[in-house]
């Protein structure tokens, strides 16, 4: 029984790591996330029912109807609408003729034709106990901003000799992958509490005579266990299809690995860039909302990432996103 426990975390593990998180499967999520944000700012969905009049303002006292529409990536805010947003938003958005959205028609015409984008470079991170990283260069690389690794790349390319292609920033997606076997860097069978043949004749008896599941000790199943219980790997990304563009984008990635080794070796990473004395969180998407106000989405070509001059500045108070949206909802 406690092997078969083991064989279920382990078929979890490789469906992850040949399915769920296959290049492929990954550059479309991607191109798919890419064409919702182009058309953001221009597809509006309905907030409001048949049945629904005029409302009285909380603070004026005059009556007014709620904001008709909201944008994709708000329609959570109101459940009628998100019940209402289905897969067919891509055909909305392809079959559309608006001239705003054709860099989302384009892309999504490309997402048709199975011209994905591209996983140019990976680099796996080394954790001899599954859960720290053995290398002070791959630590100082796991941790460092996606947006500030694209900056570095590129970066790269300028100074590189002899090249005619220019790489951007929007050129790039750096993918931070952990894939684990339920419980991180932990064995989940551990957690679990198994019960000897030789006792389940007593599930029968009464409550006060049932027998206790314990905990079985790793040494009878260490055959089947794995070395380690979580997996780490960086990938790198290439929006442009062009064959000599990701060729370029793979040699300064490695160009930059190379940077950040003698960066590391000239004692560069500090306890600063470790996640357990900061409140960065590891973003799987490098298009995360809490990066830029959806307000800059969809507004050009190369919108597909974040822009880091649309960053509220820190010193100033912030208001939640709910607020945000309910002032717009709710104003006269």
């Amino acid at each position: 029984m406690v092997k078969n426990a083991m064989t279920f975390f382990k078929t979890r593990f490789d469906n992850h790591h040949k399915l769920y998180t296959h290049p492929n499967t990954v550059a479309a999520g991607y191109m798919i996330c890419d064409i919702l944000l182009l058309a953001d700012a221009f597809i509006k969905l309905s907030t409001q029912s048949e049945s629904e009049g005029s409302m009285k303002h909380s603070s004026t006292g005059e009556y007014y109807t709620r904001a008709p529409f909201l944008p994709i990536s708000r329609a959570n805010l109101h459940p009628e609408s998100y019940l209402r947003l289905k897969d067919s938003i891509l055909d909305v958005i392809e079959t559309t003729s608006c001239e705003n959205l054709k860099p989302a028609r384009l892309l999504l015409k490309r997402f048709r034709a199975r011209d994905l984008y591209k996983k140019v470079a990976s680099e796996a991170i080394i954790c001899s106990d599954g859960k720290n990283i053995d290398l002070g260069w791959q630590r100082e690389l796991w941790y460092m901003d996606e947006l500030e690794t694209c900056k570095k790349i590129v970066k790269c390319g300028k100074i590189s000799e002899g090249s005619t292609i220019e790489l951007k920033e929007d050129d790039i997606i750096i993918e931070k992958l952990a894939i684990h076997h339920g419980m991180g860097a932990e064995n989940p069978v551990s957690r679990m509490r198994f019960l000897p043949k030789s006792q389940l004749s007593k599930l029968r008896e009464a409550p006060e005579n049932l027998p206790i599941a314990e905990e079985v000790s790793e040494k009878q199943y260490e055959s089947t266990m794995p070395r380690a219980f979580l997996q780490r790997t960086l990938r790198v990304y290439c929006r442009k299809s062009s064959d000599d563009t990701c060729d370029h984008l793979k040699t300064c990635f490695y160009q930059f690995i190379e940077h950040v080794k003698k960066h590391a070796a000239n004692g560069g990473f500090d306890d600063a860039s470790d996640p357990s004395n900061n409140d960065n969180t590891i973003n799987v998407l490098s298009q995360s909302p809490a990066r830029a106000s959806n307000d800059t989405f969809g507004l050009s070509n190369h919108s597909f990432m974040s822009n880091r001059s649309h960053e509220p500045q820190r010193k100033r108070p912030r208001r939640s996103l709910k607020e945000m949206v309910d002032e717009r909802i709710n104003s006269p």
